[in-house]
């Protein structure tokens, strides 16, 4: 889940997410109306039911109103679209995964999603939920419990073999098994019956998920789920092919297959990623480049140079952000500058389980000394500072909820002294290096503390490294990113802050009432009813502090002047690369 910026209120795009770098991102999105709303949710432990003979079909639009998107960077010419051409993007950081589960930076996000895999839905550049590999919107029971499913026919895995409604089943539920470690394993399978055994372990596939025939899936869930079909387009369940994720083993994510626009070739880590056009693309006609050329580990300034020479098309991590004012106000590159709008948040997170950070007085005095308006100073300059969970766009949203932690420095020395700290505090933290613009933070967060007296070191370790050490359990203290993957409270709080999510279990968050507060607001219906219970669980999650929110980071980025049809993916911030196009005498 952002950085495309939202401007006079106006709803903005998805972005999405768990970045644990940072990844999660919303107007409450509306749901089909159901034919006879229950008063209360029905319990988990509903049977599966039969699907009517005349089901309802949700209908393409399922998320209004539409949230707006920047213009195209470069305005195509008047001929046609052409192939060829290969696209030269620099990052700074390394991939973490192409393995759709275990993706979890928005650089990965978007190479799975926009590049290498599809899913049944996906949302459009205007933030409308349409089918991507489904052959058009589900067919839903008149009870809200059975979802039907037809898929396209003819779709092929990049190794040559057709999409098959088994690849559903078995993408869905291997998303959901312990082993995988998706940082979104509870989304949809929590509401899926049978559902809880695989998240649990206890069983490798749910009787919730039927596969009719090759072209038809169909899903029972448990209980009417608000957003079931927007679960859907989580890059957690985006489609794999059995046979070569078994082949692989634990090297998969170095030999990704989708059925997406591009393959991969090759994957050197920490310097190149390449991918080629896949020839046997299902969406005819698409892509238009030969290629895709990721540079890995790439200094920003060194890739700002390059860019002005000509020799990088995209600067996709940022820009430098001292360099963010001349290059957006520049006469030469001006318009090509791109301040994509999206629900990133940047947030400071806690082990819980480790003292003094299990003091939440010690928690609340840490948000307290943040500075949040120098943050944005020093990042991009176009983000919005936070102490709320939800973006200020958010038609959920408490408006007149009091700050949590205003900043200053003298309550929360007083905090810290209560805590029975008044002697200062030392410990080890990881902030995960990200993106170009925000490079300054750590040390002014570093900074900020220590003018209370909470001294923390910096580890400087690897996406890899620190997220296993954040698994195990090494690291007290940690700084990242989460945006959002579709617009609502339930995609910022649900893959976060549920027990059984990922980043719930690094910050050693475990809360029966959350839980159960969580899966009272996904199931709800009304609108209004369940933006109150999303409200409750943000200020019950402001009081138990797991995590400091700090900013919804701003995301700069340039695009090159030889591309053309350039549009923004409206849950990842990324360009569609399937459209994007380059005239023949700029190849």
């Amino acid at each position: 889940m952002s950085s495309r910026v939202f401007r006079n209120g106006i709803i903005l795009v998805i972005l999405v997410c768990w970045v644990l770098t940072g990844c999660a991102t919303p107007t409450t999105a509306p749901t089909v109306a159901p034919t006879s709303a229950p008063a209360k949710p029905t319990a988990v432990s509903v049977q599966p039911t039969t699907a009517p003979a005349q089901p309802t079909t949700i209908p393409p639009t399922a998320l209004p109103p539409t949230a707006t998107r920047p213009a195209p960077t470069n305005t195509p010419a008047a001929d046609q679209p052409v192939t060829g051409g290969n696209l030269v993007v620099t990052y700074a950081t390394d991939l973490a995964s192409l393995d759709p589960p275990t993706a979890l930076s928005t650089m990965d996000w978007g190479s799975v999603a926009l590049v290498l895999y599809n899913g049944l839905y996906v949302y459009d550049t205007s933030n409308n939920l349409v089918p991507d590999l489904a052959d058009g919107m589900p067919q839903v029971s008149a009870d809200r419990l059975v979802y039907t499913i037809k898929l396209k026919k003819g779709v092929q895995f990049h190794n040559g073999r057709e999409f098959k409604a088994a690849d559903v089943k078995y993408s869905i539920e291997r998303n959901a098994m312990p082993e995988t470690k998706s940082w979104a394993a509870s989304e949809p399978m929590s509401f899926i019956v049978g559902g809880k055994d695989v998240l649990d372990g206890k069983a490798k596939t749910a009787d919730g998920i039927k596969v009719a025939d090759d072209y038809t899936v169909q899903f029972t869930l448990t209980k009417a789920y608000a957003y079931f079909p927007h679960s859907l387009t989580q890059t957690t369940n985006l489609i794999v092919p059995r046979e070569e994720v078994e082949k692989w083993g634990k090297d998969y994510p170095f030999h990704p297959v989708g059925t997406g626009p591009f393959k991969m070739t090759e994957w050197v880590p920490k310097q190149k990623v390449t991918f080629v056009r896949n020839p046997n693309y299902f969406k005819k006609g698409l892509p238009y480049l030969d290629g895709i050329s990721y540079q890995l580990g790439a200094d920003a300034a060194v890739s700002l140079l390059r860019y002005q020479r000509g020799e990088v098309d995209e600067l996709a991590d940022g820009i430098p952000s001292a360099d963010i004012p001349t290059m957006a106000t520049s006469a030469q590159y001006g318009k090509y500058f791109v301040d994509a709008p999206s629900f990133l948040m940047y947030f400071i997170g806690f082990n819980l389980e480790t003292a003094p950070f299990n003091n939440p007085k010690v928690r609340q005095a840490i948000g307290m000394a943040i500075n949040r308006t120098k943050v944005i100073q020093l990042s991009s300059g176009t983000g919005v500072a936070t102490s709320s969970l939800l973006h200020p766009s958010f038609q959920c949203r408490d408006k007149a909820m009091k700050d949590p932690f205003p900043y200053d420095v003298a309550a929360a020395k007083k905090l810290l002294a209560d805590a029975g700290f008044a002697d200062g505090i030392t410990a080890k933290a990881w902030f995960r290096p990200s993106r170009a613009w925000i490079s300054r933070v750590p040390e002014s967060i570093q900074q900020d503390l220590a003018a209370i007296g909470v001294k923390i070191e910096l580890l400087q370790l690897e996406a890899a490294v620190g997220t296993r050490m954040l698994d195990n359990g090494e690291v007290p203290v940690f700084a990242t990113t989460w945006g959002a993957t579709y617009p609502d409270p339930a995609s910022m709080i649900s893959p976060v802050f549920l027990s059984s999510a990922i980043t719930a279990k690094r910050l050693r968050y475990k809360s029966t009432p959350m839980d159960q507060l969580i899966d009272k607001a996904s199931a709800t219906l009304d609108d209004a009813e369940r933006c109150k219970l999303w409200l409750d669980a943000e200020k019950q999650l402001l009081t138990d502090i797991p995590l400091i929110p700090v900013a919804f980071l701003g995301r700069p980025l340039m695009q090159s002047p030889r591309l053309n049809g350039v549009t923004f993916n409206a849950t990842f911030g990324r360009p569609v690369y399937e459209q994007v196009w380059i005239p023949k005498n700029k190849q």
